[in-house]
């Protein structure tokens, strides 16, 4: 072979070689390519033990994550605002879901919980102090309480231990002033006090009839309007069982 025939062979093997690099670089980019693609996809499902949302200097303002109760995990969830306070706390135990939202300065404002006997509303004054409370009596019939923030009930909405529905109200120093409630017969009763535990007036029903029964606040009757087989009877007394008129 002369020469030039060798020059001529090699630059064929060389173009030949160029063009089995230009394709074997093709298949690299083209795989690389459609592996960017598929790396884009939106996944089905995106799991972690927590999730965190930041803001712009990291500061954390909505967190998911676990609260380990009563043996077992719980999903909670969190939001904040830029200092760290707490806004709304959504978590569950044991006994059911429940629900805080707080003022930012650590104080509940509202607490929705469950337990095992049912569900609970509470607003609070953001000090610490209840304000109205929404449950439910031993017996499963709802009851409502609202207080005066400092631990003392103003008005009670509940029900006696035969199921009859009761309303009674307080001065706010722990003293009745009013309850309207029902007899041990089931009749209808509305008593007012003088807030130290004394009955002032009596308004009631009896198998007879109505009556009104005023009294001194220490437990004596000073006057009586009631029924009786014979008809109505109007009584005076001193205060201290004796009667002094009778009509």
């Amino acid at each position: 072979m002369t020469e030039s025939a060798r020059i001529a062979s090699l630059e064929t093997q060389v173009r030949t070689l160029k063009r089995m690099l230009f394709g074997v670089f093709g298949v690299v980019f083209a795989g690389a390519v459609l592996g960017a693609t598929s790396l884009q996809t939106v996944p089905d499902v995106i799991q972690a033990k927590k999730f965190e949302v930041v803001n712009n200097e990291g500061k954390v303002l909505v967190e998911l994550s676990n609260l380990k109760g009563g043996g077992v995990d719980n999903g909670m969830i969190v939001t904040r605002n830029s200092s760290g306070g707490e806004l709304v706390y959504l978590a569950a135990s044991s006994a059911g879901g429940m629900v805080l939202t707080e003022n930012g300065k650590g104080k509940t404002l509202v607490e929705i919980s469950a337990s095992t006997g049912g569900g609970k509303i509470t607003t609070q004054n953001g000090k610490g102090g209840e304000l109205v409370i929404l449950t439910q009596t031993a017996e499963g019939v709802g009851a409502v309480a609202t207080k005066n923030g400092k631990g003392v009930s103003l008005v009670n909405i509940g029900a006696d231990m035969k199921g009859a529905g009761t309303v009674t109200t307080g001065n706010g120093k722990g003293g009745k002033l009013l309850h309207l409630g029902s007899t041990g017969d089931g009749n209808g009763v509305i008593a007012l006090e003088n807030g130290t535990g004394g009955r002032l007036l009596t308004l009631g029903s009896n198998e007879q009839g109505g009556f009104v029964q005023t009294e001194n606040g220490t437990g004596g009757t000073t006057v009586l309007i009631t029924s009786t087989d014979e008809g109505g009877l109007v009584q005076t007394e001193n205060g201290k069982g004796g009667a002094l008129v009778k009509l």
